[in-house]
């Protein structure tokens, strides 16, 4: 069978005809060549309905496809409907596929293949591994391709594509608004066009919001925020609206306790609490009205039917107003009486704003710093007799009221960049301050008087930045407690006498004119950090690198000999400086005075002085100065020549020999006021066995021996006046009663002993009480009813309850934690407060 037209020749029986893919089906068809139907494919019993029928004559012949005239048109195609399936066949037809005019094929040898570039263009062969009805069916989908002005039939658009379609249509109507805009822009530079949202549009559109950081609160905001707070606030007692931008106190915390029971609320009636901490920081209020606080005795009931609504915030114990505008502060916060901390920093008060503060009667926190402070601060601060901390630096400050000493519990205070020119340490001294701080003044000369010489209490003192030029007038500087010094940036000349400073860890003396470091400085067992660049130092004590706990050692811009040392690391100057010395060199022989005021007295040359040189040194202050000498005893004649020309205040005994009090000491009796006798070899209860009359001593030292009862002291030493007695590092079992005997006796230092119970009498009228590392089983909860004690250290003993936690947080829990062990009953106002003879 051959197809008949001028543009079709007859092919080989059973040859292979290649179709180009994309070519449209009814060409297709017109392109098989009889070998066809005789192929290995089956041809179906019954013909598609896709195909022309067959003529008659045609019919018998088995094998034969119908002829198609030349130039005949394409079957028309028939309404889709539900067939068979025509699997298997040789040929398969997509009914979908488009009715195409029949079109003139060009002669066999003009044929050409198309190049197998691509799977999709590659020449389908009925030979091929796919089946025909695929291989039809992708030439289909190509033709389809091939022909893109063929009607196609019509399908629904999916939702992604109208939605992308959307999208590119509302692009392109943007670009030509921007456009628009721009044009009028150039046309006309000083219009700004502004979008929709009130902004100028520049043309970006990045899809961003307004305010992508939340920068920009609303008031719909706030108002939702605030409402969610209060609620939170009536269970818990603690409301923070701090950094809302407000201008005054909002209405809805005026009402936060008007609860409407028909309003929806996730708070009942019965959960709210007291409000005890409101924080208000952070805003712009500049005035607080006398509704929110006002003037009205909490225990006086608001007349019924007034507008009053009394002291609804009463129960505050917390306020915080800092950085706010605040001029002047309501004169109600003067009836809160369980207010206890006061938070009034960063804003514009003045001196007159202390009237109303200092009626708070109740407050142990107050912080007034960077405001408009100026003068003498007032004397009513004195009325704060809880006061426990005091801050008001970066004020204009120029002197602090002598009433200072009313402040009983004060323990830190905080008067850094004002205007003051002194301290009245005389005020100060008897307060139990642990930290006091007074940074960037105008403090110049000494900055304490020569009658003051001791804290016993403080822990931190930092004066940096002043114009003082020594620490203590009289040369004599006795802190027990202390444990940070910072005195950079004065002119300094010389440190006093630092032994005392047993607890010093950091010391910051950078900027001064420092030229040595100061006498004890190297028996410091505890410090870590030294800090003396910048001073006037020439050479380095070989003893500093005894000291094995110091770790960092500054030196760099000094005029040292030795220019390496200012830079070097301080292991490698500890290891120099010990190699320097010599091997059997006894602690503190090799120390020079040079720059001390000092009387050279000639001994009598008796060995039982132990003295090698033959020269006693009295240094400035009354300083009697016999440590590390070997003594075994001290002559009367030796002593008596010293008394006579000289004021001792101090005798420094301490590592040395000695088996008893030398008796001698009572030839500066008049005017001896502290006495060092560490580190020397009493043993129980025989260092002191005649009577002994010390009427000035104020501080005795006797720690670092073998003693091991207290008795002596009671029995043949007399000072009335001692304060501070140190009995450290000895073997002690029991604290007797020894206010009976020194009445004026406030700090006892009783640490790394045996004690093992605290004799609750013992500790009346005491102020500050270490039994630290001692084997203490118990503590009598009767402890806690000694109202004079301010600093209480219990640590490191055997007893389990409190809890170390409970003891980290300082005295008063523990005392709190104490007192709350005695019964109801047994508590009596005023236990522990002794009335004693004299005081």
């Amino acid at each position: 069978m051959s197809l008949q037209g001028p543009g079709f020749s007859t092919p080989t029986r059973r040859s292979v005809t290649t179709i180009p893919v994309g070519t449209p089906s009814s060409i297709m068809r017109q392109s098989i060549g009889p070998g066809f139907a005789s192929s290995k494919l089956q041809q179906p019993s019954t013909p598609s309905r896709g195909l022309p029928r067959p003529s008659s004559a045609a019919s018998n012949a088995r094998p034969k496809m119908p002829s198609i005239a030349t130039g005949s048109k394409s079957l028309a195609s028939r309404p889709q409907k539900s067939r068979p399936s025509l699997a298997g066949m040789s040929l398969k037809l997509s009914p979908s596929t488009p009715t195409i005019p029949a079109a003139r094929v060009a002669p066999r040898q003009s044929v050409v293949k198309s190049p197998p570039s691509t799977q999709s263009g590659s020449p389908l062969s009925l030979k091929s591994s796919k089946t025909p009805s695929r291989a039809l069916a992708s030439s289909t989908r190509s033709a389809q391709k091939s022909f893109p002005d063929t009607p196609q039939q019509s399908r629904k658009p999916s939702n992604s594509s109208l939605s992308l379609r959307e999208t590119i249509a509302k692009a392109k109507a943007a670009r030509r608004s921007d456009a628009s805009k721009q044009s009028l822009s150039s046309d006309f530079p000083g219009l700004a066009v502004a979008s929709s949202g009130g902004t100028i549009d520049h043309g970006f559109d990045f899809g961003l919001p307004v305010d992508p950081f939340g920068q920009q609160s609303s008031d719909t905001d706030n108002k939702g925020l605030l409402r969610k707070r209060i609620d939170a606030a009536r269970t818990d007692g603690r409301l923070n609206i701090a950094a809302m931008g407000l201008k005054d106190i909002p209405g809805e915390v005026l009402k936060m306790y008007d609860l409407d029971p028909n309003a929806a609320s996730s708070v009942e009636w019965y959960e709210s609490v007291d409000l005890v901490r409101l924080i208000a920081a952070d805003n712009e209020i500049e005035e607080i009205s006398d509704w929110v606080f006002p003037d009205v005795d909490p225990r006086d009931n608001a007349e019924e039917g007034s507008d009053s609504r009394g002291c609804q915030f009463g129960g505050l114990e917390t306020l915080d107003l800092h950085g706010n505008l605040m001029k002047s502060v309501p004169i109600g916060l003067r009836r809160l009486e369980r207010l206890s901390t006061l938070n009034l920093s960063n804003n514009k008060l003045a001196a007159g704003a202390l009237q109303v503060v200092c009626q708070i009667r109740s407050i142990r926190d107050l912080k007034l710093a960077n405001n408009d402070l100026s003068g003498e601060l007032r004397s009513e601060i004195g009325d704060l007799t809880n006061l426990e901390s005091l801050d008001v630096h970066g004020n204009r400050i120029v002197s602090l009221p002598e009433t200072l000493g009313n402040l009983t519990r004060l323990r830190i205070l905080n008067v850094a960049e004002n205007l003051i020119i002194s301290l009245p340490f005389e005020a100060l001294s008897r307060l139990p301050l642990t930290e006091l701080i007074a940074t960037k003044n105008n403090i110049s000369g000494a900055l304490m008087p020569t009658n003051i010489d001791t804290l016993a209490t403080l822990q931190v003192l930092s004066v940096a930045n002043n114009a003082l030029t020594c620490l203590s007038a009289s040369g004599n500087l006795i802190l027990p407690a202390i444990r940070q010094v910072n005195i950079m940036g004065n002119r300094i000349s010389y440190l006093p006498e630092v032994s005392s400073w047993t607890q010093l860890m950091t010391l910051a003396a950078e900027d001064n004119n420092i030229s040595e470091v100061p006498e004890g400085f190297t028996s410091l067992q505890k410090l870590r950090t030294a800090d003396f660049t910048g001073n006037s130092f020439v050479r380095i004590n070989e003893h500093i690198g005894m000291m094995e706990n110091l770790e960092v050692f500054r030196v760099a811009n000094n005029p040292l000999r030795e220019r390496n040392f200012l830079t070097m690391a301080t292991d490698d100057l500890k290891r120099i400086l010990r190699c320097r010395l010599a091997p059997e060199e006894e602690f503190g022989t090799a120390d020079e005075f040079d720059a001390q005021e000092e009387v050279v007295i000639k001994s009598n040359g008796m060995a039982s002085l132990g003295d090698s040189d033959g020269v006693w040194q009295v240094k400035a202050g009354g300083i009697l100065d016999r440590s590390s000498a070997s003594l075994r005893t001290l002559e009367w004649s030796d002593v008596e020549r010293v008394a006579a020309k000289h004021e001792i205040k101090t005798v420094e005994l301490h590592h040395n020999h000695l088996l008893q009090v030398p008796p001698a000491l009572s030839c500066f009796a008049i005017t001896l006021t502290s006495l060092n006798l560490t580190h020397n070899e009493f043993k129980a209860g025989e260092y002191l066995q005649v009577e002994l009359a010390l009427p000035q001593l104020r501080d005795l030292n006797i720690s670092s021996n073998t003693i091991a009862s207290l008795d002596p002291l009671l029995l043949h030493l007399s000072a009335p006046s001692l304060e501070k007695l140190d009995v450290s590092f000895n073997r002690v079992r029991a604290i007797p009663v020894l206010r009976r005997r020194f009445p004026r006796l406030i700090t006892l230092l009783a640490s790394d002993n045996a004690i093992e119970e605290i004799n609750v009498d013992a500790m009346r009228g005491l102020k500050t009480a270490d039994l630290s590392s001692n084997d203490i089983a118990h503590l009598p909860p009767r402890l806690g009813l000694v109202h004079s004690i301010r600093q209480l250290d219990l640590r490191g003993n055997r007893f389990r309850v409190p809890r170390y936690t409970v003891l980290e947080k300082g005295t008063e829990a523990v005392m709190g934690w104490l007192r709350d062990k005695v019964p109801v009953g047994e508590r009596e106002d005023g236990y522990g407060e002794e009335v004693v003879e004299g005081e």
